[in-house]
């Protein structure tokens, strides 16, 4: 039986987003199931090995970054500088898979599934008898969209070259997965260039959430939970980085609408490069003393009794994949408030939340609101995202790839 590698080359950051994190939940998923035969979980600072019972993980850091001064801010704005330091980014991931295969050596009889783009390319580079190749594309928009959506200048030069270095891991892989339709349409809607590429056939491989059993509250959940205490107007969450593709700092102007016809807490957990924009619209809106923003990186299980404790999740992308933290909520009751863009249009599939587009009307969510009551509006996301978005369904989806791939003889 040949074995599967799922590769992310991040740090192994337990259940958190992105590959990183879609990596570490088939292993939980997996630990849990059992799909998927002799699966290993390669992380760039560890690998998972299917005798392993305990696994630990990195605590997330914060992603805001320090302003860069001098040289470094001249060299940030220099697209040779940036294609430098991601040609030294890709030279450490050959390294890296290379020590791997001096312990696994890697066979044209083994799968593997690519979290990230780099992975995928280098690994490629390096064995190009492995055939059973699959990337799974979680970034927002290409590769030079979401670098742009945490810098505020565009260099052409490097847009340009990260554009050719991702058509040639697309091309190459056997499957192109994504994690929803959507993902797909926001990479091409961020970058046309891709548009013949992604003619290819494509996969789709929903992610999946299944609630686990959480501990006691910690001090951080003890205050937010007195804050919230007696309060019984409506509770928004959003949990994102603050950046250009969530477009968190568009939410203020909506939530003063809402505000004028019934009361409500947002809380925040984020920061990034918007958060600046954010804070400016908070003031500017008049809902300050509505919002609760946790600006520090908070343990899963924190967020997750957050969700626990709110209505609403609340997210106005402007690219958007399909997002875990949406699912998550809706596991626990919250009504997702989305713009209608990429993966977000498969999340609302039964009249189970709200689009936005015009932020400076709230009258369609006021009139969604209206239409059953808020515990029934709470339960039916409860139901949609067990039945389409668990943690089973989504092994499962993997298991089937994988099974017709290890068919195939090449």
């Amino acid at each position: 039986m040949s074995r599967i590698f799922v590769i992310s080359y991040r740090k192994c950051l337990g259940p958190v987003g992105g590959g990183t994190g879609v990596n570490f939940k088939l292993y939980l998923a997996n630990r849990q199931y059992g799909l998927l035969e002799d699966c290993y979980h390669i992380f760039m600072d560890k690998v998972i090995t299917p005798e392993m019972d305990q696994v630990s993980y990195s605590r997330l850091g914060s992603n805001a970054k320090a302003p860069k001064t001098g040289l470094r801010a001249i060299l940030s704005r220099m697209g040779m500088a940036w294609i430098s330091k991601h040609k030294a980014y890709r030279k450490r991931i050959r390294s890296y898979f290379q020590e791997l295969d001096q312990t696994h050596r890697f066979t044209a009889e083994d799968v593997y599934l690519f979290q990230d783009v780099e992975s995928a390319y280098e690994f490629m580079k390096l064995f190009p008898y492995c055939k059973r190749t699959v990337l799974i594309y979680h970034q927002q928009g290409s590769l030079y969209n979401e670098w742009r959506s945490f810098n505020s200048f565009d260099l052409p030069a490097y847009r340009k070259y990260l554009n050719r270095y991702s058509e040639e891991a697309y091309r190459k892989v056997q499957v192109l997965a994504f994690p929803s339709m959507g993902a797909k349409e926001s990479l091409l809607q961020s970058e046309p260039y891709f548009e013949k590429v992604l003619q290819r056939p494509i996969q789709v491989l929903y992610n999946g959430f299944t609630k686990p059993s959480l501990p006691d509250d910690s001090d951080a959940i003890k205050a937010l939970r007195q804050k919230l205490e007696g309060f019984d107007g409506y509770k928004f969450a959003t949990v994102s980085a603050l950046n250009e593709a969530k477009g968190v700092e568009r939410i203020p102007e909506f939530l003063a609408q809402v505000g004028k016809f019934h009361p409500f807490r947002w809380i925040i957990v984020g920061s990034g490069v918007k958060a600046a924009e954010l804070e400016k619209n908070i003031e500017k809106y008049g809902i300050g003393d509505s919002v609760i923003w946790i600006r520090e990186p908070m343990p899963h299980d924190d967020i997750l009794k957050i969700f626990s404790r709110t209505d609403h999740y609340i997210l106005f992308h402007r690219f958007s994949i399909f997002d875990y933290s949406t699912i998550e909520a809706m596991s626990y009751g919250n009504i997702p408030v989305l713009t209608p863009i990429g993966g977000n249009r498969e999340v609302i599939i039964e009249d189970n939340g709200v689009f936005v587009e015009d932020f400076g009307s709230a009258e369609g969510f006021r009139q969604f609101m209206a239409k059953a009551p808020l515990e029934e509006l709470k339960n039916q996301n409860r139901q949609l995202q067990e039945r389409c978005f668990s943690d089973e369904a989504f092994l499962r989806r993997y298991q089937t790839l994988v099974q017709t791939m290890q068919r195939e003889v090449h």
